[in-house]
């Protein structure tokens, strides 16, 4: 360059000067990209012992050149005060972290990590939650598979959640005033840890959208609808405008804040590089999980392994933590999605997710501009020993001057752009929740992919690093030839204002030791705020692990909802070990699988009424009722608390034999559901109380009853005399239609206590037989009593009308209400509903209908054979004499083929 015209002022630093070097042969290009930085570079977090005084502290500050610049508590249980600490200048933060820990008044020392959001925002298109429910549809130009969802549409016929569950959203801040959210905000309103304010409006989209999967408004024809359609979300900021970086320090004092709020579950979307098992952050979320706090954490969006190189706070190994990655519409892990064999637990949707935006004005304020064109004494400073920076107006955009690297000719060698280089000296000015830009035009004829011309950054005009390293962006860079004529650049440096303090910028060239050009020229520079403002709500689609983390953290608060004494232990057992298996999730996530909240919804009651009866001296018949609709076994152990035997589900009896007459058993049985081998504990079995039951000898037989009389009113009514004898209990009844076999409609484990029975299942054109036994207290029976046969003619019954047509592994309901099926019932009235369904293989059929405050359940199982007809009937009243209130009651039906969920309508 020539034609020098002004030469900037001057500062001079001692560095080292490198003679020229010259290889003998090119190296490859330095590799342009990189990760986003870990830590803040000059600024690390300690705990002082607690004898340590606070003369002894400033004392040791002062000899180690470093000043304490804020504190904070260690967790929400407010014990222990963290200092923030800026360091000597020139000490590494490896450096001065290995110093204070060696020094004796230093009980914890330790970077200050920062950690990221991971969503990638994508393009809005159909308003559809695949995630929720699949059908197969088609979200944003991509086909999904049926069913790759978790079921919430399932799962809301149990609940669809309730105030009562507070979830804390770590996050960038929440519009709250969304009108599909602010129903479902807790009253508490939050905090703003990012710029210490009680504001914690979201200027980035990222949060407000996280809570909308968790709780957006249900069932209000308007907008979207969470997982949970009540729930009570507290906002967390701990990021601002760019969602570019919180800083441990941010990210403690919220999840220290969310504790002391009442959450019982913590959403946190974001991740970051740096970390490890005891840092403070780990001891913040493992006092959570002491306080019964589920920390729900997204896995990253680097499609790395995160068991070799963990995200952070997603891999601490604690448990309460779930680790979560993230799946498209076709059950496959995404593609951008970390995961791992041991430090990620599970898979939820998380692509083309559709949920609450805020759309937000842009203001618009120049904060300063130059061309170099008037008096700029005091504005701009090099620094650097032979420093070749100055102002001249040998090329420029606007007259007269520009911004130039090298004085009359090219640059030169080994040039670090940190360490030569020219600033600005006037300060940017932050203000919260505003984009901040650099503008600038430039000319510049560089070495491709060797030489750049970086900008550079400060807070104190002390210590400069490259922009580039804080935003892990190569476009932050120049290189190579903008072709003779200037470029505008214009430059988001939203993050570096309002994360790292950044005051300061400026301009260097990097270079290596060979092949030098003419260098840059910049001109008309400036940097703008955008102040930021809401205009108005709406909804958009998100990709990313931060995506998937809150369906999980939904979940949670779902099952909360209907099981709120849950342990944080019981809790994530639940969740994780009710996934949904996938092929695609195998050797990928611990759990191999996604999401499934109808599963985990079901989690295993504990069996009621369980009873021993005598089957002879020697031998007793246990019993119980199957309160739950998915246990995979029951496990009978005695009171010794050893394992005598394990049942399969839907098997409520087991008979113990081996006994010594005129002795006392006990036993206690557990319903068992499927977990997986890391998550084996206790809570997985929900226990039975312990209870006694006497062997005795067995009783006398009973006397065959006599039938009475049978009639055709309202179906067959059947009716026979008990013969006085006390042992006769319950009665047996087989039925034979026409020609046919006999064949058991009531058995002897659930046989009726009453000497009446009316046989509904019938049709019309056939003669029935009926024969009955007696059945004493030990389960010993007497032989049939046959009665006369019965004709139905094709017009009978009259009540209740014909039974529903179904194939195979279908069921109906028809209520029988004063001769008409209303589509309701009223139990006080005499009426009942009767569920019909027809068996596609041979087996046990078992109906389970629960109340609304998920009290004991109404169960009723039958033998049945395929492909013939059969029905329960149900009067409205549980296990223990509860009667329905009014409400919709779902009715699970499950075994011999069929899996299928009536709603029944009772109304009193």
């Amino acid at each position: 360059m020539k034609n020098v015209k002004h030469f900037l002022v001057a500062v001079a630093v001692g560095l080292t000067i490198f003679a020229p070097l010259r290889a003998q042969q090119k190296a490859p290009p330095q590799n342009l990209e990189t990760k986003p930085i870990e830590y803040v570079p000059d600024e690390i977090l300690v705990i002082y012992k607690p004898n340590a005084s606070e003369n002894q502290i400033s004392s040791m500050l002062s000899s180690k050149g470093s000043l304490a610049t804020g504190e904070f508590f260690a967790t929400h249980e407010k014990k222990r005060k963290v200092r923030r600490i800026k360091i000597k200048k020139g000490k590494t933060i490896a450096e001065s972290v290995a110093d204070f820990r060696k020094n004796p008044l230093v009980e914890h020392a330790q970077p200050n990590y920062i950690y990221y959001l991971n969503a990638v925002p994508n393009d809005t298109s159909f308003n559809q939650l695949w995630g929720l429910k699949n059908t197969g549809q088609t979200v944003d130009g991509t086909a999904g598979t049926a069913d790759a969802d978790i079921d919430a549409d399932y799962a809301w016929d149990i609940t669809t959640g309730t105030t009562a569950v507070v979830v804390a959203v770590i996050d960038s801040g929440i519009a709250a005033a969304n009108p599909d959210l602010s129903a479902n905000i807790w009253a508490g309103s939050g905090y703003d840890f990012f710029d210490d304010d009680s504001d914690a409006t979201d200027y980035n989209t990222h949060g407000t959208h996280v809570a909308g999967t968790i709780g957006a408004v249900g069932n209000n024809s308007s907008g979207i609808t969470g997982v949970n359609w009540r729930t009570k979300i507290m906002p967390i900021k701990v990021f601002g405008v760019s969602g570019s970086g919180s800083k441990s320090d941010t990210l403690i004092k919220g999840i220290n804040h969310a504790v002391s709020g009442g959450a019982k579950i913590i959403n946190a979307s974001l991740s970051g590089y740096g970390g490890y098992d005891g840092d403070l952050t780990y001891q913040a979320i493992q006092a959570a999980k002491n306080a019964g706090v589920l920390f729900v954490a997204a896995a990253g969006n680097d499609a790395d392994n995160n068991d070799t190189k963990p995200k952070y706070p997603a891999s601490y190994n604690l448990s309460n933590i779930i680790s979560v990655a993230a799946t498209d519409q076709n059950d496959n892990l995404a593609s951008f999605s970390n995961y791992g064999a041991t430090k990620v637990h599970l898979a939820a949707p998380g692509v083309n997710i559709y949920s609450t935006v805020a759309i937000y004005d842009e203001g618009s304020s120049t904060v300063y501009s130059t061309g170099f064109d008037g008096d700029y004494t005091g504005d701009w400073y090099t620094k650097g020993t032979n420093n070749t920076w100055s102002i001249n107006s040998e090329q420029r955009v606007s007259l007269p001057n520009s911004l130039q690297d090298s004085l009359g000719g090219n640059y030169t060698d080994n040039l670090v752009s940190t360490q030569t280089f020219a600033y600005c000296n006037t300060p940017i000015t932050y203000t919260k929740d505003s984009k901040y830009f650099l503008n600038f035009k430039v000319r510049y004829d560089l070495e491709n992919n060797y030489d750049f011309l970086d900008i550079i950054v400060s807070v104190d005009k002390t210590n400069w690093l490259p922009l580039y390293l804080f935003t892990g962006n190569s476009n932050d860079r120049r290189t190579g030839s903008s072709g003779g004529v200037f470029s505008q650049a214009s430059i988001d440096i939203t993050s570096l204002v309002e994360v790292y303090g950044v005051r300061y910028f400026g301009f260097g060239i990097s270079s290596d030791s060979s092949y030098n050009y003419d260098g840059v020229y910049i001109d008309d520079v400036s940097v703008v705020r955008k102040p930021l403002s809401i205009n108005s709500y709406s909804l958009a689609y998100k990709d990313g692990t931060s995506m998937a983390a809150p369906h999980v953290a939904g979940a949670a608060a779902l099952v909360l909802a209907s099981n709120p004494n849950l342990s944080v232990e019981q809790l994530r057992a639940v969740l994780l070990g009710g996934v949904e298996q996938k092929a695609s999730l195998s050797g990928k996530v611990s759990t191999g699988g996604r999401l499934n909240v109808f599963k985990v919804m079901s989690i295993p009651v504990a069996p009621s009424g369980v009873a021993g009866a005598a089957l002879s001296t020697s031998s007793i018949r246990w019993t119980w009722n199957d309160n739950s609709v998915n246990e995979k076994k029951f496990i009978v152990k005695n009171a010794a608390g050893g394992t005598l035997v394990e049942v399969s589900s839907n098997i409520v009896q087991w008979v113990q034999g081996g006994l010594s007459p005129n002795t006392s058993a006990s036993v206690s049985i557990a319903a068992y559901n499927d977990a997986i081998s890391d998550y084996s504990e206790s809570f997985w079995y929900q226990w039975s109380s312990l209870l006694s039951g006497q062997v005795y000898t067995l009783a006398n037989p009973p006397v065959q009853p006599a039938v009475s009389s049978a009639s055709k009113a309202g179906g067959i009514a059947l009716s026979w005399g008990a013969n006085g004898n006390p042992s006769q209990t319950r009665w047996p009844i087989q039925r034979a239609k026409n020609d046919g076999d006999f064949s058991t409609i009531v058995d002897s484990d659930d046989a009726l206590t009453d000497i009446t029975y009316t046989d509904h299942a019938i049709t019309g054109g056939s003669t029935y037989y009926y024969r009955i036994a007696a059945l004493n207290g030990d389960t010993v029976a007497s032989s049939f009593a046959l009665t006369v046969s019965t004709y139905i003619s094709t017009q009978d019954p009259t009540n209740p009308s014909e039974e529903p047509t179904l194939a195979r592994g279908e069921a109906g309901v028809q209520y029988v209400s004063a001769g008409v099926d209303r589509g309701y019932f009223n139990p006080s009235a005499g009426e009942k509903v009767n569920i019909y369904f027809v068996p596609a293989v041979d087996g046990v059929v078992k109906i389970s209908i629960t109340p609304l405050d998920g009290s004991a359940a109404y169960t009723e199982e039958k033998n049945v054979s395929a492909g013939r007809s059969a029905f329960f009937e149900w009067r409205g009243t549980f296990h223990g004499g509860r009667t329905a209130t009014s409400g919709i009651y779902p009715a699970f039906i499950e075994g011999a083929g069929i899996r299928k969920i009536k709603k029944i309508c009772v109304i009193r």
